[in-house]
């Protein structure tokens, strides 16, 4: 089955690694915290990968140069809650001037189907991902490959 093209899939060895320590019943709950928040850094990273830049000039010890910057993007980081919510301080640490909304869904617990539970309806596959990143509303699902 072919991916839509704004999906990720992450098998990154590192997140692999992560994640297997994140389901350790040893783990407690600040290392928990931890881990989720290095998770969504790492995922975060492969998100904006294709963020646009544009050159400006900067002063450095030495001389002028032009070096690039992130364009004038606006981001948004929209955890889908509850889940989602221990993911946006990694996500933050990355792109500290991005907005943060939110989204409340839950899944019937005998269809497994998503509920919409915000104010406003908001059109979701039945694929309910934990964090949505949109650069100017388009939004890129990220999606983890568990550790085998």
């Amino acid at each position: 089955m072919a991916l839509p093209a704004n999906v990720i899939v992450l098998d990154h060895p590192l997140i692999k690694h992560k994640i297997s320590m994140l389901r350790d019943k040893n783990t407690g709950t600040n290392e928990f915290r931890a881990l989720v928040s290095e998770i969504a850094m790492l995922m975060g990273f492969e998100a904006l990968r294709d963020l646009p830049t544009k050159e400006i000039e900067v002063e450095t010890p030495i001389e002028k140069c032009m070096t690039p910057v992130i364009a004038g993007k606006k981001l948004a980081v929209v955890p889908i809650l509850r889940a989602g919510l221990g993911m946006v301080d990694g996500v933050l640490k990355l792109v500290p001037t991005a907005k943060v909304g939110h989204i409340g869904m839950y899944r019937d617990p005998e269809t497994h189907e998503p509920h919409d539970i915000t104010a406003s309806s908001l059109l979701l596959s039945s694929f309910v991902p934990s964090l949505l990143l949109t650069l100017c509303a388009l939004p890129v699902v990220l999606v983890l490959m568990p550790s085998s």
